[in-house]
This record gives C-alpha cells, sequence and structure tokens, in this order.
C-alpha cells in the first residue's frame, strides 16, 4: 500500500511543532520544580532525581506567609508599591524625554539622547555610592520612595519612547499646534493613540522593579521596609535546618504579580513590540 504523500511544509510544520513543544518542557521544568519543592522535606528538595513530594506539606509555606521569618505580607505590599509607583512614574518621564528626543533636532537634544544610550551601558553598582549620598541627602534613607525616585529614569525607556514617538504622523502634531495646542497639550492628546505601547513599557519596568535588588539592599534597612526579593534571598543563608520549602513557596509567590500583569497585558505589549520591530 503507497504512503500517502505530505508536502514538505507540512512535515517542517511538525518538526517545528515537536521542538517548540521540546523548548516549552525545558523551560517550563524549572519552575514546575520549584512549585512542587514547596510541599517537600529538606531531603526531597536535595535529592535531583524526585520531582513529586512524597508527602505534600504545607508547614513550611504557612509559616512563611504567617510571619515567622520576616513579615510577608507587609514586605509583599512594599514590593507591589514600590514596582507599580515606580513604573507609573518611569512611563511618564521616559515617555515626555521621548517625545522631546522624536521631535527636536537641536545639538542639545542630541546630547542628553547619547547620555541616555550611555546610561544602559554603565553598571548600575558603579553608581551605587553616588546614589547611596544622592539619596540620603534627600532624606530617603529606609523609605520606599528612596528606592522608587532612583529607579524611575530608564535610558531603555527614553530609546522605546523616542522610537514609539518617530511613528507618530508629522500631521497630527502640526494640526493640533495649529489649533493652538502647546507642546505639553501635544503629549498628551497622543498618549491614547499609543496606549500599548505605554503599557508594554509599564510591563517590562514593572518587572525590573519588582525584582530589584541593589537599591533595595542599599537603602531599605529595616525588616519592615524590606522587599519581597531581597527578603527571600536573605533566607538562603540560613541553617541546613530551615526548611528549603518555605524558600520554594516565597519564589513561587514572587512570580505571581508578574505573570498575572503579563497575562493581563499580553495582546497589547505584542502589537507594540511588534510595531517597534517593524518600524
Amino acid at each position: 500500500m503507497a504512503r500517502t504523500y505530505q508536502p514538505p511544509h507540512r512535515r517542517w510544520s511538525f518538526l517545528a511543532t515537536g521542538g517548540l513543544v521540546l523548548v516549552v518542557i525545558a523551560f517550563a521544568y524549572p519552575f514546575i520544580w520549584m512549585s512542587l519543592a514547596a510541599f517537600k522535606s529538606n531531603t526531597e528538595i536535595f535529592n535531583p532525581n524526585q520531582l513529586w513530594p512524597t508527602t505534600w506539606d504545607l508547614e513550611p509555606a504557612q509559616r512563611l506567609l504567617s510571619g515567622e521569618w520576616f513579615p510577608f505580607w507587609r514586605v509583599f505590599f512594599n514590593s507591589l508599591f514600590i514596582a507599580l509607583t515606580q513604573s507609573l512614574l518611569a512611563v511618564i518621564i521616559t515617555s515626555l524625554a521621548g517625545y522631546v528626543f522624536a521631535n527636536s533636532k537641536s545639538w542639545f537634544t542630541r546630547i542628553l539622547f547619547f547620555l541616555s544610550l550611555v546610561v544602559i551601558v554603565i553598571p548600575v553598582q558603579s553608581l551605587a555610592v553616588s546614589l547611596f549620598v544622592w539619596v540620603n541627602d534627600l532624606y530617603l534613607i529606609d523609605r520606599l520612595w528612596g528606592v522608587i525616585l532612583p529607579g524611575a529614569v530608564s535610558g531603555l525607556g527614553v530609546i522605546w519612547f523616542t522610537q514609539i514617538f518617530r511613528q507618530v504622523p508629522a500631521t497630527l502634531r502640526e494640526a493640533a499646534q495649529l489649533d493652538g495646542a502647546s507642546e505639553w497639550r501635544v503629549w498628551w492628546m497622543l498618549l491614547p493613540a499609543l496606549l500599548p505601547a505605554l503599557i508594554s513599557f509599564g510591563l517590562i519596568h514593572f518587572v525590573l522593579a519588582w525584582h530589584e535588588h541593589l537599591l533595595a539592599m542599599l537603602i531599605l534597612q529595616s525588616p519592615e521596609q524590606q522587599t519581597l526579593p531581597v527578603a527571600i534571598s536573605s533566607l538562603y543563608s540560613s541553617s541546613m535546618r530551615f526548611p528549603y520549602a518555605a524558600l520554594m513557596a516565597g519564589s513561587v509567590l514572587t512570580l505571581i504579580p508578574t505573570v498575572i500583569l503579563f497575562a493581563v497585558c499580553f495582546r497589547r505589549f505584542k502589537s507594540a513590540l511588534a510595531d517597534v520591530i517593524m518600524h
């Protein structure tokens, strides 16, 4: 019996699908392992050949949420407040800067745009002492705003919004100016049309701010003012008697806000990213 002929493109489609499934499994496995490890004993966690827990123990996660090692919910909402507020400020500041760089041709704005590129390549660690002195002069040590304000300025955001505003037809801006609108008013009127780009950059900055370690470790000193990633990482130096399942549970919980936000904003993020790449 003759074999059914399959067009080459269908065979390539099957191969691509199979390869994609393998990639998804490879990326998903660490998160699956971490989620299951939240219910294991230390012995089971350090056994690489055991995926499923022998018994599903909820005690470590309950002890973590109860605030036995640090005020979990206070620290959780500290991180949420910092990430949301910093993202909002970053969107406002960088969109304003991007609007100016996209529409101004002066040598001064070109120098400022070059400096924003330099900010991206300079490691934050090299600015740690300067940032600490600046925040200390503002009397913001051990305050959440001491972490929010330095992180609200983003060279990546400046480049992102400069590219976005360059895609806006010049006729829209000129028509608004002919009607007597100021530059501030024109920027404000263009924002609704750029909503996918605003949401996309806000999502990117939220993820970066949520997982920020250096500024939080420098500025926030008291346990009640810490952020969740820093508080959880501080537990890794505990003794072997410490239930590592609590760390796994905390690590899983740190993923929840970013996963939810990404799921809500995925469509707008995809469309905005495609627009930037195409142009």
